[in-house]
């Protein structure tokens, strides 16, 4: 009977560790990260220094999917072979059935940390992370995502992406011709915009009431997110700054009142501040709102403040795996 059990790999994790003397990541790096390119990751740990294997890998979408071409490859890159052909072969077949799993994809069975798909093989990440493998249109597709419908995803591909691919060629020398829309393709993805947050300037009858408010959550208690204590807007000449406050601790980013705005040029890698990209405004005199993106994750989290009151509300868009603070939602540093 199948199980998904993570503690098993959380399990594995530390016994690399406590062979090797190294954490996981820093195990891998020479051995895996370097080879394939794969630039700046981190792990999440549980205790603090022990990565926990089977879960919250903060990598690129590029790094996604130069781990499934390596897969797709049989474990050689650039000719050098960095997973056995035998272990390529055994994680990526059906290893036992899941015929109860709720939605289509997870019906094929599962191999090695891959599920079988109604198409090849893939890794699952949760939101929308995948690294799907498709050895017979040899094409490894990778997304990085902010969605529960995680099906629909997979529905998508088998419906719009996996009919446009040709078969793999018996002839490898062959080269694809170029798609007759590509240009047209080319020019939506780089029209492409996440739109902002549908709101008015500040109202100039209540301009210095708005330049240094303080909120509360309403209710005493924000039941979406327990640590967050407060809010605060502050005018800082043409910018507004937002800042979420969890008890001593507080970060902020300017908010984009007619798009986005991110606080990325102030944070940098050994930073202890949280990348965001804001974009606020006010919906009547008396409500502001915004979305705020925390950006090294799928999780996005909307926000209401009453003047009158000088309370907030907070709602998740995705609601993040585990129970924890603001301020560890990004890239383990």
């Amino acid at each position: 009977m199948f199980a998904y059990n993570q503690p098993c790999t959380y399990s594995l994790a530390a016994i690399v560790q406590r062979l090797t003397g190294q954490t996981l990541t820093a195990y891998l790096r020479p051995r895996l990260f370097d080879p394939l390119g794969i630039g700046r990751v981190g792990w999440q740990q549980y205790p603090a220094g022990r990565d926990i294997g089977y879960s919250g890998l903060h990598a690129m979408t590029d790094a996604i999917a130069r781990l499934g071409l390596l897969y797709l490859q049989g474990g050689v890159w650039n000719g050098q072979r960095l997973l056995s052909e035998e272990w390529v072969a055994e994680a990526t077949r059906e290893q036992i059935e899941t015929p109860n799993e709720p939605n289509p994809d997870w019906q094929r069975g599962y191999g090695f940390q891959f599920w079988m798909s109604r198409h090849g093989y893939r890794g699952d990440g949760a939101y929308g992370q995948f690294c799907l493998v498709l050895p017979e249109q040899d094409a490894v597709i990778a997304t990085t995502a902010a969605t529960e419908n995680m099906q629909g995803i997979l529905d998508a591909v088998w419906m719009h992406l996996v009919p446009a691919m040709p078969a793999k060629p018996a002839n490898t020398a062959a080269t694809l011709q170029p798609s007759p829309v590509a240009e047209q393709l080319a020019a939506r993805l780089a029209g492409l915009r996440l739109p902002a947050f549908e709101a008015k300037h500040a109202p100039e009858s209540s301009m210095s009431a708005w330049a240094d408010a303080w909120f509360l959550p309403a209710g005493g208690r924000c039941k979406a997110q327990p640590t967050l204590t407060g809010i605060q807007l502050h005018q800082d000449h043409e910018h507004w700054q937002l800042a979420l406050v969890e008890d001593a601790v507080a970060f902020s980013a300017a908010v984009g009142t007619e798009g986005w705005h991110t606080n990325l040029l102030e944070t940098h890698p050994r930073s202890t501040s949280v990348p965001l990209a804001v974009s606020g405004g006010w919906t009547d005199e008396d409500t502001f709102g915004a979305e705020v993106i925390f950006l090294e994750t799928p999780h996005r989290l909307e926000l209401s403040c009453w003047l009158a009151t000088r309370t907030f509300q907070a709602n998740w868009r995705t609601v993040p795996l585990r129970a924890g603070r603001l301020f560890e939602l990004r890239m383990p540093r």
